[in-house]
């Protein structure tokens, strides 16, 4: 943001996680950034209970707000659209997005459409953390579903090789 115009310097409050060590480091962080530009920054930490009443209801200045986002482009951009207030736009980019048969060329218009839309919907990206499966040889049956998050529920543990199946050890 641009400094404040001369005179005081302008107060706000920024909420936190207060179960998240990470936020409060980043909290910390924009605060410092946010005082050489003229902003006295009061820090609030929050249960996240209180948190999420406080976002639900827009009763705040600046809030971090972790999101969890899909590993898909089309559904991310869903999330990102709802949490920025911008519901009016979901009946809009989403279905075009929907209607394209070919997975890739959904993928490439919903990272398109989320470059356009950027400007129109008050987030600002701080960090990322990347969702990763680490899966040992001996398990198998490992399924993602259309939003690319696993599905536990058929995994299985494949015997090794040469092993009797059905066999007591």
């Amino acid at each position: 943001p641009a400094p404040p115009a001369a005179g005081p310097a302008r107060t706000v409050t920024l909420l936190y996680d207060s179960s998240v060590e990470d936020q409060r480091a980043v909290a910390e962080r924009i605060q410092v950034k946010l005082h050489d530009r003229g902003y006295t920054v009061a820090l609030e930490p929050l249960p996240r209970a209180a948190l999420r009443a406080r976002w639900a209801k827009g009763d705040f200045e600046l809030m971090l707000h972790a999101l969890l986002l899909p590993p898909a482009p089309g559904p991310a951009l869903a999330v990102v659209l709802d949490a920025g207030g911008r519901r009016d736009l979901l009946g809009v980019e989403l279905p075009a997005i929907g209607a394209l048969a070919d997975m890739a060329a959904r993928d490439a218009r919903a990272r398109e459409r989320a470059l356009a839309l950027a400007q129109a919907v008050p987030l600002v990206p701080l960090y990322a953390q990347g969702l990763a499966v680490r899966v040992a040889p001996e398990v198998g049956g490992l399924k993602f579903d259309a939003q690319g998050l696993p599905q536990l529920d058929g995994l299985h543990l494949v015997p090794p090789e040469g092993a009797a199946l059905g066999a007591r050890p």
